[in-house]
């Protein structure tokens, strides 16, 4: 009798602990669900925004090797992509200009350069962006590696 007792006490303690642990699970589930239906409606409102006249820019510094990518967004679905590289070791700057196409499909946004300054290239320039808006700030988001180019309209 008392193994019973025992076996049905230690029973209802493990599962009144179970749901205990089951009800903190579900209010993260439900939390992350929350975030993620907050992300959506940000994702929504990103559809409708106009890439007409806007640049966007991604800075990096590798070492003693400053790169300034510039993104400029104009009429009739062209753009223009400037390198910028700037070595501090050997006090030289090098400038390209790339100028190309994309095609935007909602929120996704493909880029091909394939004139280097005026000359067709063999291999077009590419990049497959994400916009995404995070506390009013405009992101292009490189799908290949993560990288964000920022707005330049709200950076002073």
């Amino acid at each position: 009798m008392k193994k019973i007792i025992l076996f049905f006490t230690i029973f209802l303690f493990a599962f009144s602990f179970s749901q205990k642990t089951n009800t903190r699970d579900y209010e993260d589930i439900n939390a992350r669900l929350d975030r993620l239906l907050r992300e959506r409606e940000v994702e929504k409102r990103v559809l409708n925004v106009n890439l007409e006249g806007k640049t966007f820019v991604l800075i990096q510094n590798k070492g003693t090797l400053v790169y300034k990518y510039v993104v400029s967004f104009l009429a009739d679905k062209n753009i223009n992509i400037i390198e910028l590289i700037n070595d501090t070791s050997a006090q030289s700057k090098t400038t390209k200009l790339y100028s190309g196409d994309f095609i935007r499909n909602n929120n996704y946004i493909s880029v091909r350069a394939d004139v280097l300054e005026g000359q067709k290239i063999g291999i077009p320039l590419t990049y497959n962006f994400m916009i995404q808006e995070r506390d009013g700030i405009l992101f292009l988001i490189n799908m290949n590696n993560n990288e964000k180019w920022i707005d330049t309209a709200l950076v002073k």
